[in-house]
């Protein structure tokens, strides 16, 4: 069965993938294992969980891990159980509870999340609407809080009771997550730090996304102001053949030129490596390949980019030949000298090396960023397009 072309991996020595269309605030993926967040229920094995109402539900069975337990029994109809984790001091005025839940009953169930007080576990400061569960159904609950009082104790609390007529319940929760976020993300037990988040392709390479915004959907989203992707690598030789792309989604042009990657390396503005920017002059629009000293060593044809629209960008140079791709077709060719390339400690995704508040930043969304010491054919360029193209709607 045809399954479409394959991306090229051959020479690739940096890149990451967002995981758009596939990842999101519940989802992960192998590469993007969600944005950068600190889990704050304490996943130990002596951790309490208990009803507050026992009377009117049965048996609570032996947790499977310290992050799953499962609801067996009958609930006297109407009665529910509520599972509260121990109270939690928090920072912020926002919060969000999730949890999985899985409906195992030959019954249908009803589940809720709730955030409550710490001084009265009863209290309930923030409810999620009451979920029916038909048998055999699998759901990701969340509930976002934002009327929190900052430094103060709260608890995350889980609710579980039967809907169908005998009050039978075989209800499995797991992967339960309390975190400061106006969102949800992906469960983590514990903390998944701002080098966790997005895993370079060839895991040779830490990504620090800890100065980057994310979206509601938890996708990174570069606000044009401040915010860049840092990458650590040990200064690989890029040699005289290179090839750089990414997936875009501008939502603005607050500057005359926005960069896009720079391998010279945090703050050094120095030397003749190449960096790839995107130049916007309100029209038309152009992309440039731009060297150390400033010279504009390839500079595409006019065409049409506009913003709130995916846009795949390629650069790739043999020997002394550029060539500049926009969604697989080539819009500029050029030469510049054959000195060789590297690719530096602590490079810049999103700006140039030493930028500052407000200076040529990217605004939008870059879902993918690849570098290769290679530089990729027409065919190989096209290939890489079409692979990706239906993932973002071209």
């Amino acid at each position: 069965m045809y399954t479409g072309p394959h991306l090229i991996k051959d020479n690739l020595v940096f890149g990451y993938d967002t995981g758009y269309g596939v990842a999101d605030n519940n989802t992960a993926t192998r590469f993007y294992p969600g944005e950068n967040t600190v889990n704050l229920l304490n996943y130990d094995n002596t951790m309490p969980i208990w009803p507050s109402n026992s009377s009117n539900m049965a048996t609570l069975t032996s947790k499977t891990s310290a992050r799953s337990f499962t609801v067996i029994g009958t609930c006297n109809v109407p009665g529910s159980m509520t599972f509260v984790y121990p109270s939690i001091t928090t920072n912020t005025t926002f919060h969000t509870i999730s949890a999985t839940f899985t409906n195992n009953s030959s019954e249908t169930s009803n589940v809720a999340l709730y955030i409550r007080g710490a001084s009265n576990a009863t209290s309930t400061v923030n409810q999620s609407q009451t979920t029916t569960m038909q048998p055999g159904q699998s759901i990701r609950k969340t509930l976002i809080g934002n009327v929190l009082t900052a430094n103060s104790g709260y608890t995350a609390a889980v609710g579980v009771w039967s809907h169908g007529t005998s009050g039978q319940v075989n209800m499995n929760v797991t992967d339960i997550q309390f975190e400061e976020k106006t969102h949800a993300t992906p469960f983590v037990n514990g903390t998944r730090s701002s080098t966790q988040s997005l895993i370079d392709l060839k895991r040779t390479t830490d990504i620090d996304v800890s100065n980057v915004s994310f979206d509601s959907t938890g996708q990174p989203d570069f606000d044009g102001t401040d915010d860049r992707i840092v990458a650590s690598p040990s200064n690989i030789s890029l040699g005289t053949s290179l090839t750089y792309e990414v997936w875009i989604y501008p939502t603005g042009y607050n500057h005359s030129r926005m960069y896009l990657i720079d391998p010279r390396g945090d703050g050094n503005t120095s030397g003749t490596n190449t960096y790839f920017l995107f130049d916007y002059h309100q029209s038309p629009d152009t992309v440039h390949v731009v060297s150390g000293n400033s010279n504009i060593e390839v500079q595409s044809s006019n065409f049409s980019m506009p913003i709130n629209n995916w846009h795949n960008i390629v650069a790739t140079r043999n020997g002394n030949s550029w060539v500049i791709y926009h969604n697989g077709v080539s819009v500029g060719t050029g030469t510049t000298n054959t000195t060789a390339l590297t690719l530096n400690n602590n490079f810049r995704i999103g700006t140039y090396s030493s930028g500052t508040s407000g200076q040529y930043f990217f605004e939008g969304a870059m879902a993918i960023a690849k570098i290769y010491n290679k530089g990729l054919s027409a065919q190989e360029v096209k290939q890489n397009y079409n692979a990706y193209k239906n993932r973002f709607g071209i």
